[in-house]
């Protein structure tokens, strides 16, 4: 477009959205979620995905259905391609979109609906919190870093199906709203593809464990998960079983995996974990204290589980991989922003002598505010420099 690249306009999206942010006033924060959402969508209308791409082949699945109609529907049933008979909202998604004029609205009407679930997510807890213009600024520029965006636009149904989860996931647990509307959409994201089962399931656990008590079941639940994510690769390379191997979409064989593990980007995924690991300890104090009259806590403690649950998935690639690039981005945004303001209210009511007669944990987070301030925005800066330079950025064109 204009004679610039798809990356280029990708970098003017964002320091646009950025520059916009700043510029007007907290209470039409809503413009700058909004257009950059549009952005993002129009930007995947261009894209023209290579012929190993996974956007390529559904353009293929859509050519079929729009020529022939229902019959083409029914053609790629009756092949089972991308498992069609078993998921049914992908089935149905596909052939509606098989109605627009062409191909692109696929990327674009993907990308419009996950960009716009996430958006809305931070908009609804910046907004429930009064969070700060700056620490909004510093949560969304950390997920538009971090989250993969060619490969939701070329995978499709990976960033959409997780990008309902979470996004229903927070009006459930945080927002205590819609919660059957909610249900709905976890089992939508389940036909979709066969990833959400695992983030579904951790959510389960998560409301398991809050409503036992004993401290002692709850390790050991928590535990159990942990060793369930380091599990997974290993039974699906040892096992025929299908539902096993549909959660972890085994490598044709292990050495892919291997490999895969020692890329550069599998190391970045890590240090996302990282990141989003620290956001965790250091705002855990606030999220905790208000456990029993806010139900942000709630949102809280799902992460912290997803969160150790993918320390025992490290080696199984592609289940720790997909986890970071969909599901990391928007937790740390989101526990970052309520986390900061968190802290800053709380140091609102506190006298002039706290820094020396508070309590230790408290004291040592307020001292450690600027170091915590300056990692986060120094992970966004790196990472937004590895999107542009290694990630899956560099092979978008139009």
């Amino acid at each position: 477009m204009l004679g610039l690249s798809a990356l280029t306009w990708f970098v003017i999206i964002v320091a646009g959205y950025a520059l916009l942010l700043l510029i007007l006033p907290r209470e039409y924060m809503w413009i700058p979620f909004v257009a950059v959402v549009v952005a993002i969508a129009v930007l995947a209308y261009h894209i023209v995905p290579d012929e190993t791409d996974d956007l390529y082949r559904y353009y293929g699945m859509l050519d079929i259905m729009r020529e022939r109609g229902k019959a083409g529907l029914d053609y790629i049933l009756e092949r089972n391609w991308y498992d069609w008979q078993t998921f049914v909202t992908m089935r149905y998604y596909f052939y509606f979109l098989s109605f627009f004029p062409n191909n692109r609205y696929l990327a674009a009407v993907t990308m419009f609906i996950v960009y716009a679930l996430m958006f809305l997510v931070m908009y609804k807890a910046a907004q429930r919190y009064q969070v700060s213009k700056g620490y909004v600024l510093l949560g969304t520029l950390f997920f538009l870093s971090t989250y993969w965006f060619y490969d939701t636009a070329s995978g499709i149904r990976n960033g959409l199906a997780f990008a309902v989860v979470i996004a229903c996931a927070y009006y459930h647990l945080a927002e205590k709203r819609n919660i059957i509307l909610c249900f709905f959409g976890y089992v939508a994201a389940c036909f979709l593809h066969s990833s959400p089962i695992l983030p579904v399931t951790i959510l389960l656990i998560t409301l398991l464990t809050m409503k036992i008590g004993s401290k002692f079941v709850n390790i050991v639940m928590v535990l159990g998960l942990g060793i369930g994510g380091a599990l997974i690769q290993t039974l699906s390379e040892r096992t025929d079983n299908a539902f096993v191997s549909a959660i972890a979409e085994k490598s044709a064989d292990f050495s892919t995996a291997v490999s895969l593990n020692m890329q550069t980007n599998y190391l970045v995924n890590i240090a996302t974990l990282v990141i989003v690991l620290l956001v965790i300890w250091y705002f855990s104090v606030y999220f905790v204290r208000d456990k029993e009259t806010d139900p942000i806590y709630r949102f809280y403690r799902y992460c912290s589980t997803t969160a150790f649950f993918m320390i025992g998935c490290l080696f199984s690639s592609l289940i720790f991989l997909r986890f970071a690039r969909w599901i990391l981005p928007i937790m740390g945004a989101v526990l970052f922003m309520v986390g900061m303001q968190k802290q800053a209210d709380f140091v609102k009511k506190q006298p002039p002598t706290f820094i020396y007669t508070g309590e230790k944990k408290m004291v040592l987070r307020v001292r450690t505010q600027g170091v915590m301030l300056l990692v986060y925005f120094a992970y966004i800066c790196v990472h937004f420099w590895y999107a542009c330079v290694g990630s899956s950025l560099i092979w978008m064109h139009f």
